[in-house]
């Protein structure tokens, strides 16, 4: 790969999910963020959007499809198709 390929702008989407035992390790949903913003900038990612899901958990198939992450996954699903 060429220098001026690897340059290439990309975009990207940004998740955060809070997690209440993680956020104790130092993964509170704003350290999350900022480490993301920091990754795409390294990596010339522009993030055109910052999706959160602030629950604790997800144990449950319905949830997940109601959830940012289904509505992310759906949003991928027909990007492929284009």
């Amino acid at each position: 790969m060429t220098n001026k390929e690897n340059k290439k702008q990309k975009i990207g989407i940004a998740y955060i999910r809070e997690s209440t035992e993680e956020q104790d390790k130092g993964f509170s949903p704003q350290n999350q963020e900022r480490s993301i913003k920091e990754y795409a900038q390294k990596n010339n990612i522009i993030i055109t959007k910052v999706y959160k899901d602030l629950i604790s958990a997800i144990n449950n198939l319905d949830i997940i499809s109601t959830s940012t992450i289904g509505r992310i996954i759906k949003l991928t699903q027909n990007l492929i198709k284009l």
